[in-house]
């Protein structure tokens, strides 16, 4: 929906002529003149969270390309990535902190899904679950190290 604004035209003695905004208020009956429209008022631009992977192994229902701001995503992590994993993770980075949660595991994959908050831009699984800033796949192998890839 667009404003309007009525204009009225003045001529002055020097034979200038002047625009001038009135009120809409004013009664048109004592202007010259009509009424414009003006492009709608732009809106604040929307808060996103950045694009949540970081890493080569982890996978998402939406590439970082096609990826438009705010929108759902599932985020599965393979034990097939690296050799010798018995489980798999999707862990989640706090904000601000070196911490990581696991999220969610499994032996041969691990799939979560995230939803953007655009108050604070950070992802979360839901409205009682902490906030991470982004998220890796961890693996898990029989000597017991963990890798966790965020390269």
């Amino acid at each position: 929906m667009s404003r309007r604004i009525l204009i009225s035209t003045l001529v002055l003695a020097s034979g200038i002529l002047l625009g001038v905004n009135t009120d809409e208020t004013t009664p048109s009956s004592h202007l010259e003149g009509g009424s414009i429209d003006l492009p709608k008022e732009p809106s604040a631009p929307p808060k996103c969270c950045a694009y949540p992977t970081k890493g080569w192994s982890a996978m998402t229902n939406v590439t970082a390309k096609d990826f438009k701001c705010d929108e759902p995503l599932q985020i599965t992590c393979l034990s097939t990535a690296i050799r010798n994993t018995l489980f798999v993770g999707v862990v989640g980075f706090i904000p601000g902190m070196k911490e990581h949660v696991i999220t969610v595991s499994g032996a041969k994959s691990a799939t979560d899904q995230f939803s953007c908050n655009p108050e604070t831009t950070y992802w979360t699984r839901g409205k009682f679950d902490s906030e991470y800033e982004f998220f890796a796949c961890m693996y898990y192998n029989q000597t017991g190290g963990i890798k966790i890839n965020i390269e």
